[in-house]
């Protein structure tokens, strides 16, 4: 196997201007996807929901955090395995509704309100639909791999 062509966790290649921007913008939300949750502090009354909505972060974190590395590294499984993960965690949402409830906007600074933004962003449905708006154009992407170190 040519080293261009192995599995690596921070490829190389994904910082060259080459590089398709849209699976490097991917792979890094993927990656926060998996861990950012474990910065929230989510302000909501009903410990279950907490409970449940732990749950769903762990379940996922790996699946995330392998998928996004995978999708740096421009491999096809990768594509698939993350947009099989988002519309889980998509139907996740749409099923059990409080979980909207761990998902607020701090509005005590415009900073906290910005900060807040990015992680409901990212841990919420908005990065679903981003991932799965972008997999035409990772799978455009991962099917060449392989094919183009080869010449």
């Amino acid at each position: 196997m040519d080293s261009e062509q192995s599995f690596k966790f921070f490829p190389q290649s994904r910082m060259s201007k080459e590089f398709p921007l849209s699976a490097w913008i991917i792979g890094w939300i993927a990656i926060y996807k998996a861990f950012l949750w474990l910065a929230t502090d989510p302000n909501v009354a009903d410990a279950n929901i907490l409970v449940i909505a732990g749950y769903k972060y762990l379940f996922f974190m790996i699946p995330f955090l392998l998928f996004g590395i995978g999708i740096w590294n421009l491999r096809k499984w990768a594509v698939w395995g993350i947009a099989a993960a988002s519309v889980a965690d998509l139907l996740f949402f749409l099923v059990y509704h409080p979980a909207f409830t761990t998902l607020q906007v701090d509005v005590t600074s415009s900073l906290a309100r910005i900060l807040t933004l990015i992680m409901v962003g990212i841990n919420g449905p908005v990065s679903d639909i981003l991932i799965l708006v972008s997999i035409p154009f990772l799978i455009k992407h991962s099917k060449n791999f392989g094919q183009e170190t080869e010449k």
